[in-house]
């Protein structure tokens, strides 16, 4: 058999041994070893294990011929270096070879069938690769030209796994086994790729899990396949990237192959990817040979889920893979085409579109989001549209943000250029870019733009651009700045400086290589302009802002220029602004120059907001308001070690000036200072202060602990004119002008300040007008000195002037409300009075002072504009001591009055020679004033200065509450002509009132008690009520005491009240008034005096009464009118006292009244009537007789006739009208005759003589 193989062929065979027996029913011959020798020429190998032929041996018995049972090859190796599939018109002239066909023949034909187990076929791939295709299991079966298999076959190492099962039909020509046509099935289901992929796939990844799926049929017609499916099952696959875990898994789909008119296509259906869990969007691919061209399409691709694939291949590197995965591209690419020239692939084009492209940072390339791309080209050039909305670019790598995209819109076209030299070869060659529009919105800005960028080959690149700005937010344009040139201390002080503003038509321009920035040599140029509207800049966090800028801003190369022609300064307003910024690359310092026309006090606020304690503080001891110009300077440093410095000018003119520390304003102030960030540089000014010139001249200096203010101040200032600003009530009592000059010294610590303030005047020329000893004349020469000494929390004042008044006060303003809390005031030699340990005293030593006179000043003074009681600290201590003076007459010796502020009560002792008394005043409880003697017999009290104190008492409005209880006591008092002897009140306070519990004056021949109330009734009225009684051994001395004039000649007494009434007892309201009287008297007279200056009985005209009697019965009233007894009693309501029982008893007859007095009205109505006693006594009788007639008549009527007299019985009168001038009118005269008794009768006869 090896014979007839190898018969007439150039080929040998090798066996190295046979076998033999007997296998169950036949025969079985073992062929171990069998290799095949080819010509050298031809590159076939065949070689066999072994070989098992079971022979059928009764069937070859009954065929008469070998029949096979069974052959199977094991450990076969082929080596076919061919591909098997090749056009019969293509065929290898080496598939023709003689020794092939025979071998064909053999397998295809000889063999009905046969097995192979454990075998391999080599065959080179469609790629010309040379693959092993493990065969572990396959059956052959030949019926005539057909021909079919069915086996495993695996195309690694790893049998488990990766078996594939192929089912072969096909049919061979009939005279050419080479040429076949037919089908082939291949079927794999959980293939395990995991191997393969680990010697196919990149090292750094490696494939956990990699199990395949499908089904696919390869038709072939004539040794050509001309279609293939392949139906893809759900298959999953699990490998590393990037440290994570990736998950691609195929749910279905079919790839369908073949053969077309011009060439082959390939189509894809129905494909299902999902990555990581994602599903790919439906995905479609086609490619398509037609000619010498090759066209590739895909409908669509998520990059996102690509990636992780793309990664795995072997032909990325380790670099492309890192820039893949900082990459991290997402989006969807769509319409890709290719198409490529098959004999040239470098005329290759395509052309794509991608949505929504996401791609981070990578190589200076910003990061974008949100992109939508359109590109068509070749190698050499193309065209590229791209357009965002709502994006971001990752621009952190050159800017300080992220920009936010509104929208970007361009389109890029691009070219390869090649310029040659004479000699043929390049001598400039890159890439050209050309962008006729570029449309940047962004919420910061707007961007409308053109360039051309220039990337040659051995050059850097070279940028024109010029574009048309739109800055919407001044706030953000720190995003923009390049960081690479800036810094990020600058882009830090830029980011938070300018805070606001927005602007429009602004330039961009940029011209030159990118590697010559900042065009220092004049190689390039970079220009920003822009005006920025409503700009605000905040050029140092300890400033305020500089606002309301108009602001041109410039950005050349390096350098950064930004000026306003107005803005505000916090509250100062500018007239110019410029600011540079140089060298930005390495900028030092920001410069500002400003101008400014503004207020004082807008200046004032200024410095107030500045980090200048030391300016702040000469401002805050000179506080310039009105109308200013000046110039400001700053340079803001951007180092921690250098300081912020600070200069300027300011010129005042007419403006003021308020010094607080002296609580003085200075007006018309007109000159020029500077300053700088050390403080005020000196300067002269004039001015005015309370309307009068003054010469300023001051210096500061800075100290190494403080800052020091020296004033030096001159003046020459009328009086009257100084007086009427600061006290116009008192400017009558100046005149004359002041010729002073002084300084003020000003020290600024670290905290708060302090001052010494002095003036000096003679005070010559200059008059006022007080009582003595406080009256100047203009030619008296006084000098004066006035030395403020304070700080920020006190001062000490002190005035002396030539030993006449002398003043030291302490006075605080710590807490802005000013406080004297210690203070002494001397007026004459006081020295030896003197009390240091009081807080605040007046001392008063003189040889002669009028009390009175002062007392006249002190009353003429208008009503104070000022309330000092919070101010002021209450009075310790006063010493008052004039060797002699008067007092409303009342001459006064050795007169001292001091009065101590003790432990909760005030103690005063006055001493002269006419009085010794003492008074306390605690602070709660009653007054205690006590007196041994009170002897002011001289004191007279001009009439006026009794009606002022009665109008100024009805015009104050007192209540009880505002009233002390107090006691008085004084052992002999006489006040005037009023002798009050021994008096004593006791007057208690409580809750509910004032009770006069006791009110007793004992003048030796009078005494009398009183008692009452003050208080307040049900219905919240003042109210008072008073209880008393008078008993008098004689009217007529009680009244004299009083220094009144009786005209009730002795006449004992006895007077009992009770009075009540709405209003304070010192203002009776006799509308209200009520109660009730009665008075009771002895024997006394009515004398004819004078009722001037005493009303006590001329209200009811008793006087006039008597006047009458008088004139009319002269004869028996000339000297008075005699009584024995007087009674009366007073009911008072509603301010109308009724009387109704007035009897006076007499010798000569009595007088009975009623009648009312209106005290409301000031009207009477009262009746008098006089019952004359004729019968008493002869001079009666015939004063009282009708007709007139002497006693000798009576007597000789009585002789005569009998002794009957007509005579007067009543007399009637009325009093009425106005109490100050009332009527008195006689009404009626009553008369009647009456029998005259006897003994007036006898008293009328001659006198018989004893001796007749």
């Amino acid at each position: 058999m090896i014979d007839w193989l190898v018969a007439d062929q150039s080929v040998s065979i090798e066996v190295q041994s046979i076998d033999a027996g007997w296998y169950k029913f036949g025969p079985v011959l073992i062929i171990n070893t069998l290799d095949v020798k080819f010509d050298e020429s031809l590159p076939y190998d065949f070689d066999v294990e072994r070989i098992k032929i079971s022979i059928d041996f009764w069937n070859s018995i009954l065929e008469r011929k070998l029949l096979v049972d069974n052959l199977i090859l094991d450990g076969v190796q082929i080596k076919l270096p061919l591909s098997p599939f090749q056009d019969a018109d293509e065929k290898d002239p080496k598939l023709a070879s003689p020794e092939l066909t025979r071998l064909l023949d053999v397998f295809f034909r000889q063999l009905t069938h046969f097995e192979l187990t454990n075998s391999n076929l080599r065959i080179l791939t469609p790629a010309g690769e040379e693959k092993i295709i493990h065969i572990p299991e396959f059956a052959w079966l030949n019926q005539g030209n057909r021909h079919r298999g069915e086996g495993w076959a695996y195309i690694n190492d790893d049998i488990d796994d990766n078996n594939l099962r192929i089912m072969v039909d096909v049919t061979s020509a009939k005279h050419d086994l080479t040429n076949v046509s037919g089908q082939i099935y291949v079927q794999a289901e959980n293939m395990s790729l995991s191997s393969w992929f680990e010697k196919v796939l990149f090292k750094r990844e490696g494939l956990k899990q990699g199990a395949l799926s499908f089904e696919s049929w390869i038709d072939i017609v004539s040794n050509k396949p001309t279609s293939a499916l392949l139906k893809l099952q759900p298959s999953a696959f699990t490998w590393t990237s990037a440290n994570l875990q990736q998950n691609l898994n195929i749910w279905g789909g079919e790839l369908e192959w073949q053969l077309t008119d011009a060439g082959w296509q390939l189509d894809s259906r129905d494909l299902a990817l999902v990555t990581n869990g994602i599903v790919w969007p439906p995905l479609d691919l086609q490619v398509r040979q037609q000619g010498n061209e090759l066209f590739a399409f895909v409908n669509q691709v998520e990059l996102s889920k690509l990636a992780p694939i793309v990664a795995l291949s072997r032909h990325v590197d380790e670099a492309l893979f890192n820039d893949l995965k900082t990459l991290y591209p997402h989006g969807l690419v769509r319409d890709i085409k290719i198409k490529i020239p098959m004999q040239d692939w470098t005329q290759l084009r395509y052309q794509l579109q991608v949505e929504d492209l996401q791609l981070q940072s990578w190589q200076g390339f910003p990061g974008i989001d949100n992109v939508d791309i359109a590109v068509t080209g070749n190698l050499n050039s193309g065209k590229i549209s791209i357009a965002m909305q709502d994006a971001v670019l990752d621009l952190t790598q050159y800017l300080d943000q992220n920009i936010r995209v509104n929208q970007f819109s361009t389109e890029l076209t691009w070219q390869r250029y090649g310029n040659t030299d004479l000699a043929g070869t390049f001598s400039r060659s890159g890439v050209e870019i050309i962008a006729d529009k570029v449309f940047v919105d962004t919420p910061e800005l707007v961007l409308d733009s053109q360039f051309l960028l220039d990337i040659p080959t051995n050059a850097a690149p070279f940028l024109s651009l010029a574009g048309d700005l739109t800055l919407r937010d001044a706030s953000k344009a720190y995003y923009y700045y390049p960081t690479a040139y800036m810094g990020e201390t600058l882009i830090d002080y830029l980011r938070d400086a300018l805070k606001q503003g927005h602007a429009d038509n602004g330039q961009l321009l940029w011209f030159g290589e990118f590697a010559n920035y900042p065009y220092s040599q004049g190689d390039g140029i970079f220009q920003t302009r822009l005006n920025v509207v409503d700009a605000e800049f905040k050029f140092d966090p300890q400033w305020p802002s500089l606002t309301e800028l108009q602001l041109a801003l410039l950005f050349h190369n390096d350098d950064l220029f930004m000026s306003s022609r107005n803005g505000n300064l916090g509250p100062l307003a500018l007239s110019r602004v410029d600011l540079q910024l140089p060298n930005l690359s390495d900028v030092k310092a920001l410069g500002i120059q400003a101008q400014f026309k503004t207020t004082g006090k807008q200046a004032k606020a200024l410095i107030d907001l500045s980090p200048l304690p030391e300016v702040t503080a000469a401002l805050n001891s000179l506080q310039v308001s009105g109308d200013i110009t000046g110039t400001l300077d700053l340079v803001i440093p951007f180092t921690d070690d250098d300081q912020v410095t600070v200069k300027g000018e300011i010129d005042l003119v007419d403006d003021s000036i308020y010094l607080p520390a002296l609580a003085l304003t200075l007006t018309n102030v007109n000159g020029r200072f500077k300053f700088a960030d050390d403080g005020l540089l000196s300067s002269r000014f004039t001015a005015k202060l309370l309307g009068e010139p003054l010469d300023i001249n001051f210096s500061t200096v800075q100290n190494n602990n403080d800052y020091q203010v020296n004033v030096e101040l001159a003046g020459r200032w009328s009086s009257d004119k100084v007086m009427a600003q600061l006290m116009p009530t008192y400017q009558q009592y100046v005149s004359g002008d002041v010729n002073w000059k002084g300084t003020l010294n000003m020290r600024f610590p670290e905290q708060g300040f302090n001052y010494e303030f002095d003036v000096q005047s003679d005070l010559t020329q200059f008059e006022l007008d007080l009582p003595m000893p406080l009256e100047k004349l203009a030619s008296q020469d006084w000098p004066t000195d006035i030395s403020v000494v304070g700080n920020d929390k006190q001062a000490h004042i002190q005035l002396n002037s030539s030993d006449i008044l002398y003043f030291s006060g302490q006075v605080n303003y710590a807490d802005d409300n000013v406080a004297l809390i210690q203070s002494l005031v001397q007026i004459g030699n006081a020295d030896k009075l003197l009390i240091s340990d009081t807080a605040n005293a007046i001392v008063v030593n003189v040889d002669n002072i009028d009390i009175a006179e002062w007392q006249l000043w002190y009353g003429g003074l208008p009503d104070s504009e000022f309330d000092v009681s919070s101010a002021v600290e209450p009075l310790s201590s006063i010493k008052i001591a004039v060797a002699n003076t008067i007092y409303y007459q009342q001459p006064l010796d050795d007169l001292t009055i001091t009065a101590t502020k003790g432990y909760r009560n005030w103690g005063i002792e006055l001493k002269a020679s006419e009085f010794n008394g003492s008074v306390v005043i605690p602070d709660i409880g009653n007054i205690n004033i006590d007196f041994d003697y009170l002897y002011l017999p001289d004191l007279v009290l001009p009439s006026d200065v009794i009606d002022d104190a009665a109008q100024e008492a009805k015009a104050t409005t007192l209540v009880w509450q505002d009233v002390p209880g107090f006691n008085f006591n004084c052992g002999a008092c006489i006040l005037g002509e009023i002798n009050l002897g021994r008096t004593s009140v006791e007057v208690t306070k409580s809750a509910s009132g004032l009770t006069l519990k006791a009110l007793d004056i004992d003048m030796e021949h009078s005494t009398v008690a009183m008692t009452g109330r003050w208080f307040t009734d049900a219905q919240g009225k003042q109210a008072t009520q008073l209880r008393g009684e008078l008993k008098t051994k004689s009217i007529e001395e009680f009244m004299t005491g009083l220094g009144l004039i009786s005209p009730l000649a002795k006449t004992p007494a006895e007077v009992d009240f009770r009075l009540a009434w709405q209003d304070q007892p010192f203002d009776v309201d006799v509308e209200s008034l009520k109660g009730n009287a009665t008075i009771t008297t002895q024997a006394g007279r009515i004398t004819n005096v004078s009722d001037k200056g005493t009303r006590f009985l001329s209200v009811l005209s008793l006087q006039s009464l008597v006047k009458r009697l008088s004139l009319d019965f002269s004869d028996v009233f000339n000297d008075g009118f005699p009584y024995s007894s007087m009674q009366a009693s007073l009911q008072i309501a509603d301010g109308a006292i009724n009387n109704k029982d007035f009897l006076l008893n007499s010798s000569s007859g009595k007088i009975t009244g009623n009648g009312y007095i209106d005290l409301v009205t000031d009207t009477i109505n009262y009746n008098l009537s006089f019952f004359p006693d004729v019968t008493s006594s002869l001079p009666l009788l015939t004063a009282f007789a009708v007709t007139p007639t002497t006693a000798l008549a009576v007597f000789a009527l009585s002789k005569l006739l009998e002794p009957v007299v007509e005579v007067i019985t009543e007399l009637k009168f009325n009093v009425s009208g106005d109490l100050e001038n009332p009527v008195f009118t006689e009404v009626k005269r009553n008369q009647k005759a009456i029998t005259v008794p006897d003994k007036l009768i006898n008293a009328a006869g001659p006198k018989r003589t004893r001796n007749k």
